[in-house]
């Protein structure tokens, strides 16, 4: 894994890339639009990967919020890897096994 350490310019100069006041979104760009899909265990790693995927190109992410360790399915931990990105996040919660209480549970986070 690259282990990557951005400046502050650049972070400020790429938040300006999702127009508005820095807004981050999906719509308006053009096509191809580049998503990396980040399926990582800890918001440590979710946003080192994040990073590396914007250095090669990513447009955005799709982060797989059930690829998370149980310790981190919380509000505090999702704010802290979508907070972190200068680009566009679809944050998605897939059940790993589709069984009814998985997805309650799921869903009780949110």
């Amino acid at each position: 894994m690259k282990c990557v350490r951005f400046s502050e310019e650049a972070h400020l100069t790429a938040g300006k890339q999702g127009g508005e006041h820095g807004k981050r979104s999906f719509a308006g760009h053009s096509s191809p639009f580049i998503v990396d899909v980040v399926r990582e265990r800890t918001p440590y790693d979710a946003i080192a990967k994040m990073k590396n995927a914007r250095i090669d190109g990513a447009m955005g992410y799709d982060l797989h919020l059930s690829c998370l360790d149980a310790e981190y399915k919380n509000v505090e931990s999702i704010r802290r890897i979508i907070n972190d990105s200068v680009l566009p996040v679809m944050a998605l919660s897939y059940s790993q096994n589709y069984e009814q209480e998985a997805y309650e549970e799921t869903e009780a986070l949110f």
